[in-house]
């Protein structure tokens, strides 16, 4: 650092100083409803002081554009993680309809939600015939499934044999 007056350097010394970044946060710009999926017009990005929970913040509108507000943001209120999450395709309660897949075969029946989900999210159902719960993937709005699997008959082994069989005899 240098001082000078008047264009005369009057004195000159070293400071050690530690420089960093000033955080951008996620902002609304206007109150946001509880419930409400987030648009690009809803929030901008702010300069703000550093502070302990900024890894809880957004740093991108385009990381909280899509986002379904879990409680009321008002105007001006930084958009942390807790205050948005995938929009709900299945809310409890809800009659969804259930795909089973296995190879080849794909069934679909209908099943009561026993959990909100979101799409890629792991929830549980309840038969509408007898009320057992199954856990299910939400893949849309009211859709859910399940991956059945075949159980193992040793078939596929015997399969394998004969090819490998078949295989050494035409050598």
């Amino acid at each position: 650092l240098v001082i000078a007056v008047t264009g005369k350097k009057v004195q000159s010394f070293q400071i050690d100083a530690v420089v960093r970044p000033v955080p951008s946060v996620g902002v609304a710009v206007h109150s946001i409803a509880r419930g409400t999926v987030v648009r690009e017009d809803d929030v901008k990005v702010q300069h703000v002081r550093p502070t302990s929970d900024a890894d809880k913040l957004y740093d991108r509108v385009v990381a909280v554009v899509g986002q379904e507000t879990t409680r009321t943001i008002v105007a001006g209120q930084f958009v942390d993680r807790d205050s948005v999450r995938q929009p709900l395709y299945v809310r409890k309660g809800d009659a969804v309809t259930v795909y089973a897949r296995s190879a080849g075969l794909r069934v679909r029946t209908t099943a009561r939600a026993v959990d909100d989900g979101s799409l890629g999210e792991l929830i549980k159902v309840e038969s509408m015939l007898n009320r057992q719960g199954f856990f299910v993937r939400v893949i849309g709005p009211q859709e859910v499934e399940i991956y059945a699997r075949a159980p193992d008959t040793g078939a596929n082994h015997r399969i394998d044999q004969a090819a490998r069989q078949s295989r050494q005899l035409a050598r």
